[in-house]
């Protein structure tokens, strides 16, 4: 009796690994169908921006609360890669952002100067011609 208590405790106890292992293979792959899927974006407008993020926060707090305990260093390398592989494509987006308003930036700060020389040059030609 106290013999199949105790095969049977361990037993349960492997099952329940073996559940466990399995969520979060599970929680990997749609982590990794996500990442994919942004990777897949060429370009990340705004709107897909909001919609990439709201499901990041949430995949992100579902590993914190449910499966970064569970995990083995093997499936701890692959999420730690997934969440790299988005981030890297999320700069990348924002990089670009960044790049178009500096050269926003930039192409009016060099019209502004255009425009102050031009006054400055016909200020003074005013002051030294000779009429």
């Amino acid at each position: 009796m106290k013999k199949t208590l105790i095969v049977s405790g361990l037993l349960m106890m492997c099952l329940t690994g073996w559940a466990q292992k399995g969520e979060v293979d599970h929680f990997l792959e749609r982590y990794q169908a996500f990442v994919v899927m942004v990777e897949a974006e060429k370009t990340i407008t705004d709107e897909d921006y909001t919609l990439f993020s709201t499901k990041y926060d949430q995949l992100t707090t579902e590993y914190h609360e449910t499966y970064k305990a569970m995990m083995t260093d093997e499936q701890l390398s692959k999420y730690t890669e997934l969440r790299t592989r988005y981030q890297k494509k999320v700069v990348d987006r924002t990089a670009s952002k960044v790049g178009e308003k500096i050269d926003s930036v930039g192409q009016k700060v060099i019209k502004g100067v255009k425009k102050t020389g031009s006054k400055v040059s016909g200020f003074l030609k005013g002051i030294f011609s000779k009429k």
